[in-house]
């Protein structure tokens, strides 16, 4: 990254922990391309042209609770951070990285990976399904659960009560409160339709503008959101795509967004 410039930054949390970075990649020099002829009949030889990356956005482990997939409200400083990249760098297309600790179980890491760059991706585009999955799938073991329902009542102002993953009458008055204030049947239970309308909420709360899939690297091609989002060690756009996923990718330059769990591992290593 280029050093000492406007957003170039660490973004500390309120308890002074450093919740990521964020800046600008040097300009490259644009040289010209000579393309010899081939020894075919097809005319000259075909050149691949690179991605180059114009930006990066890291955002540390502080930013989740330990072996969490759930995104904490502090996430919010450095989406706004994200959100003035996009605006130095307009049409520049996006894609997610996850990356793990290397400590500990490597399948359980890599898994964490992949939910962790899931969930922000979901937050970016509004994809309150895909967090229902999160939900479901990590449940309290990933941050999820009563926990998860805690932070979100109290970012937007709903008083649950401290984080404490329990269901007591505190946390219940708050989600009667938002459940009566939304249009909610209120029983005191965040279930599906609650969930769906406090996930939306709160992806409001930590990130005011919404992208679109055609914003992302491969535009929403994949099913699975190859080349717009990707776990540890899944996907690296970095690299020479094949033939078919050439024609589905946005060709120039790309902002990278990052995830790492240790400040400075390989967060940097992708280009």
């Amino acid at each position: 990254m280029v050093p000492n410039t406007p957003m170039d930054n660490e973004n500390p949390a309120s308890n002074g922990t450093v919740g990521g970075i964020n800046g600008h990649h040097p300009n490259v020099a644009t040289l010209p391309i000579l393309a010899s002829p081939s020894t075919s009949d097809k005319g000259k030889n075909t050149i691949r042209m690179k991605l180059i990356p114009v930006a990066c956005w890291k955002l540390n482990d502080a930013r989740f609770a330990f072996s969490s997939s759930f995104v904490l409200p502090e996430t919010r400083t450095e989406l706004a951070h994200l959100a003035e990249l996009r605006k130095a760098h307009p049409g520049a297309p996006l894609s997610v990285f996850g990356h793990a600790d290397p400590v500990g179980d490597d399948a359980l890491n890599k898994q964490l990976s992949g939910h962790r760059a899931d969930s922000i991706y979901a937050v970016l585009i509004r994809d309150t399904a895909r967090w229902e999955k999160l939900y479901l799938a990590g449940g309290q073991n990933e941050g999820w659960g009563t926990s998860s329902i805690q932070h979100m009542l109290t970012a937007l102002g709903y008083a649950p009560g401290p984080v404490t993953g329990s269901l007591n009458a505190t946390t219940q008055t708050a989600i009667k409160n938002y459940q009566s204030e939304n249009d909610l049947s209120s029983d005191g239970v965040a279930g599906p339709k609650t969930r769906a309308k406090l996930f939306l909420a709160y992806m409001e709360f930590l990130c005011p503008e919404t992208l679109n899939k055609s914003e992302f690297l491969s535009q929403g091609a994949d099913p699975k959101g190859k080349g717009d989002v990707q776990g540890c060690g899944e996907f690296n756009p970095m690299m020479v795509f094949s033939q078919t996923e050439q024609k589905t990718v946005v060709l120039g330059n790309l902002i990278l967004v990052l995830r790492c769990d240790r400040a400075g591992f390989r967060a940097f290593g992708l280009f």
